[in-house]
């Protein structure tokens, strides 16, 4: 059986995790633009990013 203190730990891990990623996805299209990337280039990145294991 899981601990209940364990599961809290699990729960923090993964909220501090998505909320990097979050972070992260929210400003990958301003760093590309400032990369000089088109703006279709830049779709093309964010949909095919999604597939990535």
């Amino acid at each position: 059986m899981i601990q209940p203190q364990s599961i809290h730990i699990l729960r923090t891990l993964l909220f501090f995790f998505h909320s990097t990623a979050i972070i992260i996805v929210s400003f990958l299209p301003i760093f590309l633009k400032e990369k000089e990337l088109s703006a279709s280039d830049i779709g093309w990145i964010l949909a095919i990013g999604r597939f990535q294991p």
